[in-house]
């Protein structure tokens, strides 16, 4: 299901950006569609986009702002469930906490990427879901980082959400290729960091919203690029964690 659009695919070479930038800071290509520019800072060096070229650190580039590919998890009453099928941009999940509902990731999903992403139309369509954020939703028995339900607009999936049958995943230690998420272009060279493994090469590390136990000192529940979130995590101030959003829609 396409839904929104957003900056994804380096743009072609037989493409020229012909003007701009407009009031929202794109471009437009010679093929008519909108343009974001990016100065490159990649998360290592060597790394390539889709496309085989290298990411020069320092190089601008610009990426094609299309519409975005969401999988349909789950539908009723005319409602569905939607998880973006890619890893569709970098971001930090907090400066130093994991706790989802003050975090900065959740505030950038409900404001820059749901004011960037979804016209105003497309925002009435979106339906303010009622997030489940208690310690069973972490994985644990027992986690003193679980907080209160939130109400969002957009979200990322928790622990027990990537673990569900009827969401067409598998349990949370096996490989699963419905969790696995490429990432973007315009994410590869805002820095996110992915695999370089054969089969897997692009494959991108995303964030849960879920926090590990105390155990886990501090750190956020991951899903690896083959699609395995066993005691997986990332410091909440790692710059270069990928965001798969998540969304409830009018259909």
């Amino acid at each position: 299901m396409k839904f929104g659009t957003f900056p994804q695919t380096i743009k072609s070479d037989d493409v020229t950006i012909i003007c701009g930038p407009d009031e929202r800071g794109y471009f437009t290509g010679s093929d008519g569609f909108s343009y974001i520019e990016v100065k490159a800072t990649p998360h290592e060096s060597k790394l390539k986009f889709s496309t085989g070229q290298q990411i020069v650190e320092g190089n601008t580039y610009y990426f094609k702002v299309e519409p975005i590919n969401w999988k349909v998890l789950y539908s009723k009453n005319k409602k569905a469930l939607l998880l973006c099928e890619s890893a569709i941009a970098c971001h930090r999940f907090s400066e130093n906490s994991n706790i989802y509902e003050s975090s900065e990731i959740r505030a950038w999903l409900n404001d820059t990427f749901l004011n960037n992403a979804f016209s105003n139309d497309e925002q009435e369509r979106i339906i303010v879901t009622e997030v489940d954020n208690s310690v069973k939703s972490t994985g644990y028995k027992n986690n003193e980082f679980a907080c209160e339900n939130t109400f969002d607009k957009i979200f990322l999936m928790s622990h027990a959400d990537i673990s569900k049958s009827e969401y067409g995943f598998n349990v949370y230690y096996c490989e699963n290729k419905e969790r696995q998420r490429i990432t973007s272009d315009y994410a590869r060279a805002t820095g996110a960091y992915f695999s370089t493994d054969g089969e897997i090469y692009g494959n991108g590390y995303w964030w849960l919203r879920s926090p590990g136990d105390n155990r886990s000192y501090g750190r956020v529940r991951v899903v690896f690029p083959n699609g395995v979130s066993d005691y997986s995590y990332y410091y909440p101030n790692s710059d270069y964690g990928n965001v798969v959003p998540a969304l409830w829609v009018k259909l």
